[in-house]
């Protein structure tokens, strides 16, 4: 699982969180503003959920703010996208309001500067940071290790409604026989968001299994994969545990999980822990596997123990250079010392040899009075 990913540098896909750069990205309530309500046709976009836009083109009944609510709840009600969502018009005489009743998040813009009803006025509430978008990603990686046991590739819609919740449940069994099982719900609405992306169920999916604190069912993660380089993101299942079985929950609108109304076992990948030891041949056969894995082993640590070679030798080089650097300035501030201590001696002997000039040179004065006055 990726998560914060934005420039998708592992390669894993990106990931978007559910609010905007700017502000909140979507709302189940806008208000509008300073609407002119004029009898002229206009156009608003509509985003329901994060998914695609659906444009429409309203025309007031009147000039008046009540024909431009009816006009809005007509066009809603024509529209399976909005009607689905709960959308629904209301006014208290100066501002038109759309809600969802369901809690549906959507997203409003609207297109020209006619204003009609109020959503692109600077005094709106709830207008959506329409800018935030979310780039696909066309590579396939996956991970998994040879032997591990993995579902089949679950396809994903974004949940959109408030009213389609979806209940995945993951079952597993210990090794004592126990069975293990936990619900986990995944919507989309003004009370949770954690289906609007791949990425959000993949994270609530994985959030559920650790925070059910069974160690089972902690060993179960959820990744994404995708059937082909052009498809669409999916969920897998992998686990060490074996036989793990993923129940896909229904709902109205038919988005989250895929495959609705079955249940995914766990199949084990490759070939690593299915040898079949039963018989002579099978038994010289997982030698010759665990040989052959011993041996890729032995070169993956070739690999490993070349690499901390190299990182030794950098220390020991760079310990090395440090301590030639220390000495260095140690012979150069003990040179210094040195020649300055020589300067000092030489000062010292000149001063030395000026004073006693100075003194012999004021006693000839001295002698010279003291044989006028004998």
């Amino acid at each position: 699982m990726a998560a914060g990913d934005l420039n998708n540098r592992l390669g894993l896909g990106s990931f978007r969180a559910s609010t905007g750069a700017t502000g909140t990205f979507d709302y189940s309530t806008v208000t509008g503003a300073s609407g002119t309500f004029a009898a002229a046709a206009e156009t608003l976009e509509f985003n329901i959920g994060g998914g695609t836009t659906v444009s429409v083109a309203v025309t007031p009944t009147a000039a008046t703010i009540a024909g431009a609510t009816t006009a809005l709840n007509a066009t809603i009600a024509a529209n399976a996208t909005l009607a689905a969502a709960g959308l629904v018009a209301t006014n208290d005489g100066t501002n038109i309001t759309i809600a969802s009743s369901s809690g549906t998040r959507f997203r409003l813009a609207t297109i020209g500067a006619t204003n009609v009803f109020g959503f692109n006025s600077a005094g709106a509430t709830g207008v959506a940071d329409t800018a935030e978008t979310q780039a696909g990603n066309t590579d396939i990686n996956f991970f998994a290790s040879t032997g591990i046991q993995q579902s089949s590739l679950l396809p994903f819609t974004g949940i959109r409604n408030g009213s389609d919740d979806q209940t995945i449940t993951i079952t597993a069994t210990d090794t004592a026989g126990v069975e293990h099982s936990v619900p986990i719900i995944l919507r989309n609405d003004a009370t949770l968001r954690n289906a609007g992306t791949v990425d959000e169920a993949i994270a609530a999916i994985n959030t559920a299994l650790e925070q059910s604190n069974d160690s089972t069912l902690r060993q179960i993660v959820a990744v994404k994969d995708k059937a082909s380089a052009g498809g669409a993101e999916g969920i897998k299942f992998i686990s060490t545990l074996k036989g793990f079985k993923v129940a896909v929950g229904t709902n109205a609108g038919g988005t989250g999980v895929g495959n609705q109304g079955t249940v995914a076992t766990s199949t084990t990948t490759g070939t690593g822990s299915t040898v079949d030891i039963s018989s002579q041949a099978g038994a010289e056969n997982a030698v010759n596997a665990l040989a052959d894995a011993v041996t890729r082993l032995g070169e993956a640590q070739a690999v490993v123990g070349r690499g901390q070679n190299q990182f030794a030798f950098a220390v020991n080089l760079a310990s090395s250079q440090l301590t030639n650097i220390a000495a260095a300035e140690s012979r150069i501030r003990d040179a210094d010392l040195a020649e300055e201590a020589a300067n000092l001696t030489k000062a010292q002997i000149l001063l030395q040899a000026g004073i006693s000039a100075l003194s012999q040179a004021n006693s000839a004065p001295q002698q010279v009075l003291s044989l006028l006055r004998n």
